[in-house]
């Protein structure tokens, strides 16, 4: 899964490239979508060559199963807000990062337009690179560990773009920040899949509505801060969110693979 939302982020990282490059070049904004787009339908186009003749084979397969669940409702649940509240806090970061990062660093920390544009970049970047990387560090280390380790640099490096100066101080904070906040919704999707059998068929919906729901409420409800506190101590509100997302995550974690719990 880390290695699927790694391709998601690629994806991101191409378009924050472009955007930089069309904002150092001073191309005009329908340029810019024009490139985009034709780029996506290219992509959506290729890709059909790959999905035809297996997606309706293993879908029929994968439909027909029927996973017996066990355990009570209450416990269930639990384990699920467990998860959910986890991956919450990671999604939430990533979502402050993705509208607010570029933006601290114009108008929060003084930048230009260009450097500004470049910080997102080399979140995205980080992110790709923690995703790609981060099913060797699973296998070699366990799901919890991995966590927390890339749970605490993204946390510091949240923290650091917050009080750092300078475009090196930044642009290292950022690439922190990234991939700190990589691998929680990925990992937590992987726990909620393999544990599906007890806690439920839509255990994965479930996390993933947890996962966009805070994702998509971050980037807002930092704006309502903005205006009253300002950048970037705005995002202060991000990186308490996911300090208690790191103290939810060995918990969490638990319910991995390598450590099945009979729930």
């Amino acid at each position: 899964m880390p290695i699927f939302h790694g391709f998601f982020s690629l994806g991101t990282l191409a378009g924050a490239g472009i955007a930089t490059a069309t904002i150092g070049f001073h191309m005009l904004t329908i340029w810019h979508f024009s490139i985009v787009a034709l780029i996506i339908v290219s992509l959506t186009a290729l890709s059909q060559f790959g999905l035809q003749g297996w997606e309706n084979e293993n879908y029929r397969k994968n439909s027909q199963e029927s996973p017996q669940t066990s355990g009570s409702n209450h416990q269930k649940l639990g384990a699920l807000l467990l998860i959910g509240l986890m991956v919450a806090g990671l999604s939430f970061a990533e979502g402050s990062a993705n509208d607010w990062i570029t933006v601290a660093s114009v108008d929060g920390h003084g930048l230009n337009h260009e450097a500004g544009a470049f910080m997102f970049t080399l979140f995205v970047a980080a992110m790709t690179a923690g995703r790609f990387a981060g099913g060797r560090m699973i296998d070699a280390m366990g799901p919890q560990r991995t966590l927390m380790i890339m749970g605490s640099i993204g946390l510091i490096g949240l923290c650091l773009f917050i009080l750092g100066d300078g475009a090196l101080a930044l642009g290292l904070s950022a690439v922190m920040w990234g991939l700190g906040s990589s691998l929680g919704f990925p990992v937590g999707m992987t726990i909620a899949a393999s544990q599906s059998s007890r806690l439920g068929p839509n255990s994965v919906s479930i996390i993933s509505a947890f996962g966009y729901g805070a994702m998509l409420a971050g980037p807002p409800l930092i704006g309502f801060m903005v205006d009253h506190i300002g950048l970037p101590n705005a995002l202060w509100l991000a990186a308490g969110i996911m300090g208690l997302s790191l103290l939810l995550t060995p918990k969490a974690a638990r319910y991995s693979p390598r450590a099945p719990q009979q729930i």
